[in-house]
């Protein structure tokens, strides 16, 4: 059986079962309660001045190791959470899942996106913190705080090694893969000196939220009615 026709049929189950809110979804709804507690601290009172100590200080260090090599690198890492990457290996899948009438891993996947993107770029409206200097010749647009490119990587690898790879005995190994991934996309923020340290870290904790609840919605087996009817 494919990875979709078992995500579907892990999908079933859990409807069967009349899955309801456990300890552990009571658990991520606290912590997105604090992290958004901590987030709005962060960007009203401790980044008014737009950077901190660490901030400066790991930029400094990060700046210093930064080699040719090692830029070239992480330049090519960083481009899988650009908007045309996360298109081009999203849309296929997308439209296979709906050929397959699986509807569901689709919303989830297209979930993935869309919240991510619109709870972080809201919160950069709200901060409107500025980047730092930059010196490396990538190019970038927008706010700093938080990193859009952390938060949407995080959202997105996630759910999408999961809906493909649950039930398979490769679940836990890929999901392990797409975590180290997106965190390698957070850190080559850093290094090619686009974000600040704090950027990255509340970023990829706001992904692994809106991860949490677009992989929820897969299990709830829930789809968008008003696209897929």
């Amino acid at each position: 059986r494919s990875p979709l026709d078992r995500s579907s049929a892990a999908s079933d189950v859990y409807k069967r079962q009349g899955l309801k809110m456990n300890k552990y979804d009571w658990f991520v709804i606290i912590s997105s309660i604090v992290l958004l507690s901590i987030t709005f601290f962060l960007g009203f009172v401790v980044l008014k001045d737009n950077e901190t100590n660490l901030d400066r200080r790991l930029k400094e260090h990060f700046t210093k190791m930064g080699h040719n090599s090692l830029i070239a690198m992480m330049a090519k890492i960083t481009k899988f959470g650009n908007v045309e990457t996360l298109m081009i290996i999203s849309i296929p899948i997308v439209f296979f899942t709906v050929s397959q009438h699986n509807y569901v891993s689709a919303s989830a996947i297209i979930m993935s996106v869309m919240l991510s993107v619109i709870a972080v770029h809201t919160l950069k409206f709200i901060f409107r913190r500025k980047r730092p200097k930059v010196t490396t010749g990538i190019n970038y647009m927008g706010y700093s705080f938080p990193s859009g490119h952390s938060c949407v990587s995080m959202s997105f690898y996630l759910t999408i090694a999961y809906v493909l790879s649950y039930g398979y005995k490769f679940f836990f190994v890929t999901m392990l893969i797409a975590i180290a991934f997106a965190f390698m996309i957070a850190i080559s923020r850093i290094i090619l000196g686009v974000h600040w340290f704090t950027d990255v870290v509340i970023g990829s904790f706001i992904g692994l939220i809106c991860a949490y609840w677009s992989i929820y919605m897969f299990r709830m087996n829930y789809y968008f009615t008003f696209i897929f009817g």
